[in-house]
């Protein structure tokens, strides 16, 4: 246990280090990040970096760059500077010196007029100019015109050299002719190879018929290979190839044969018997032949004659209670033998101890009777000594 709060704490503390260091991750406003995503390693223009932290913090003066929050080194693109802190240009300056004039334009839709030092907007559709009136490129959907105005294309022309020549045609939209104008398509037709002859419908739903009309498939199908064949209908039809037509299958069934047929049920709680999707409402049945018969039972249930039963009957019970009490038998005998083995465990170790006993006692008994001998052999022996001191002795 101690060693999987271990492994998470260690987890928490890795999951921390990366997070707190992984400029990616945090998403830390103004930094830019070093290649591998970890470390803020500087700033964006109106931010300045703080080097204990790693971070970058917001410039307090507007349109500034900064070293420190109060401090204003130069001026962000579209402000120019006055003494300690930024003003904004013209809007239309993306550079200036002050708030007059500028020095260079937002887009090439200004032209730079150098009598003033201001940014000029070009007339109206025009990408790019040389001066007020005069315009050398023209937006999406205008042309050109006496190299000076932006005029509109044509209807149904995404892009035209003049009002005469189309060179691509919006929506379902086709150039014909040596005029190079767009016409549109046939209804229903996505592209077509003039304006009577379609090539692509617009859908699945349309098919081309000998004429080179788009023309809708049959009733109730969706998806048709021409205007007489149908590949697939909509729910809850089905295709009968000797009709040569969709037909209605029933509000049960998803997939069918004919009008009388059906071969696959809508929902789960029906049974299909005989081509017909039968729905069980019986209690704790789960698919029926009848709306009085059951055919199969939901699990925990037994069917007796169609009709679902609690699988826990009195035979059951019956049997559970015999089962019951042979377990009960046999955990008694268990502990019989469990407690007579115990019992002769413990009879075994008096019996050692008993053993034991005995032998230490006569190893005690042994070494006291032969101190006992020792000491009456010791006492014959002084005796023996001392009756031959007190002997008489014999002269010759």
């Amino acid at each position: 246990m101690k060693f999987f709060i271990i492994a998470f704490l260690i987890f928490l503390y890795l999951l921390n280090i990366i997070f707190s260091h992984s400029c990616t991750l945090r998403n830390m406003p103004g930094c830019i990040c070093d290649y591998g995503g970890h470390k803020c390693i500087d700033c964006y223009d109106g931010y300045y970096y703080y080097d204990s932290k790693e971070m970058c913090y917001p410039c307090n003066k507007e349109g500034c760059t900064c070293s420190v929050a109060t401090d204003c080194k130069k001026c962000m693109k579209g402000y120019y500077k006055v003494d300690y802190h930024c003003n904004k240009c013209l809007p239309s300056c993306s550079t200036c010196t002050n708030g007059n004039s500028c020095t260079k334009c937002i887009s090439e839709k200004y032209f730079f007029d150098n009598s003033t030092n201001q940014c000029v907007e070009c007339t109206p559709n025009c990408k790019k100019c040389n001066s007020t009136n005069t315009c050398s490129v023209c937006e999406k959907g205008y042309y050109l015109k006496d190299s000076e105005t932006c005029e509109k294309c044509p209807d149904n022309c995404t892009e035209c050299e003049s009002y005469n020549y189309c060179k691509s045609c919006s929506g379902n939209g086709i150039i014909m002719g040596d005029d190079h104008m767009c016409y549109k398509c046939s209804d229903n037709c996505k592209q077509c190879k003039d304006t009577n002859t379609c090539e692509v419908c617009i859908n699945e739903g349309y098919s081309i018929n000998p004429e080179g009309k788009c023309v809708s498939c049959s009733s109730n199908c969706y998806k048709c290979e021409n205007y007489t064949s149908c590949q697939a209908c909509s729910y809850p039809y089905m295709y009968n190839l000797f009709k040569g037509k969709c037909v209605f299958c029933g509000e049960h069934c998803s997939e069918c044969f004919n009008e009388t047929s059906c071969g696959k049920c809508k929902y789960d709680k029906e049974k299909l018997f005989n081509g017909i999707c039968i729905e069980c409402t019986l209690d704790n049945c789960k698919y029926c032949s009848s709306k009085e018969f059951c055919e199969e039972c939901e699990s925990y249930y037994i069917n007796n004659n169609g009709t679902c039963i609690y699988y826990f009957s009195t035979t059951s019970f019956k049997l559970s209670i015999t089962f019951g009490f042979l377990g009960l038998l046999i955990i008694i005998v268990l502990i019989v033998i469990l407690i007579k083995k115990v019992k002769g465990k413990s009879q075994n170790n008096d019996l050692m101890y008993e053993e034991e006993f005995t032998q230490n006692n006569n190893q005690m008994y042994e070494k006291e009777f032969q101190i006992t001998k020792g000491f009456i052999n010791n006492y014959n022996v002084n005796q023996v000594d001392n009756e031959d001191d007190a002997a008489p002795t014999v002269g010759y």
